[in-house]
């Protein structure tokens, strides 16, 4: 905000022993009533009980006031007879260089950043916005601008032309007609190249490298019943013997699913 100091000169007392009470009335309205004074203004005293022979002289300063803005101001005195109004003056404030935070990083990669910065006070006027940054600090070579606007507001930039695995330092600028305020610096670093990160070895447990898999074997065709043939089985334990002959069918029989039994008898006594 701006500041101005209002000054004016009792010159006429009206000789009341009291002295005046003088006032300043200030505004950014200029409209007068038919006497000339303003209508819409703010009052201020500029002391009481002062004469022209002694105290003269006529001091109120003003702060807060707006930035690059025209003001309308007038002095008043009064006494036991009345008012008396001096004639309406102006004046202009000076913009004030704009103030900004420090700016951040909200991301970072291998080639790209985004940059990031508030306005916090414009100085009563549009500014001019944006980011510089280089590998030195000393050198902020590159630079961009990216907005223009009031305060309060954010603004940033995405920017892709770094190197990976690399520091680069930033700061962040406003501009407006009083002057360049540049922010504090910042840095960060970029990530690694995808060729530039460690390749670990493969994982070997304890007591050796990895087993090899099993061997894969080879599938055995269905399984068939077994075939058992007996021929020529005999008993002869000292009476009378017989045989006997079992058959089973063979894989290629297909016509005979039943087992048969056959029971031969030669019998003979045996001596």
């Amino acid at each position: 905000m701006s500041q101005a100091t209002l000054n004016g000169t009792l010159t006429n007392d009206g000789g009341d022993p009291a002295g005046c009470y003088c006032t300043f009335r200030y505004g950014t309205d200029p409209t007068v009533d038919g006497n000339g004074n303003l209508i819409n203004y703010t009052e201020v005293s500029a002391g009481t009980g002062l004469t022209s022979a002694l105290t003269p002289q006529l001091l109120h300063a003003l702060t807060g006031l707006d930035p690059d803005t025209e003001y309308y101001f007038q002095t008043t005195a009064h006494n036991s007879a009345g008012d008396s109004y001096g004639e309406v003056l102006n004046f202009i404030t000076h913009g004030i260089i704009a103030v900004i935070d420090i700016p951040t990083v909200l991301g970072i990669g291998r080639y790209n950043a985004t940059l990031d910065c508030n306005l916090v006070n414009d100085g009563g006027e549009t500014c001019t916005l944006g980011f510089m940054w280089g590998t030195d600090p000393d050198n902020l070579a590159d630079s961009i601008t990216v907005a223009s606007g009031r305060s309060p507001r954010d603004f940033s930039v995405d920017l892709n032309s770094f190197q990976p695995d690399a520091t680069y330092y930033f700061a962040a600028f406003a501009v407006n007609s009083i002057g360049t305020i540049v922010s504090s610096i910042v840095s960060f670093h970029t990530d690694t190249a995808l060729d530039k990160l460690p390749v670990l070895p493969p994982y070997n447990p304890p007591g050796g490298p990895n087993p090899p898999p099993p061997p894969i074997l080879p599938v055995p065709p269905n399984p068939i019943q077994p075939i058992i043939n007996f021929t020529n089985i005999g008993l002869a334990i000292g009476g009378t013997a017989s045989a006997m002959v079992l058959m089973f069918p063979s894989d290629t029989d297909d016509k005979k699913k039943k087992k048969d039994i056959k029971q031969i008898g030669n019998k003979k006594d045996v001596k």
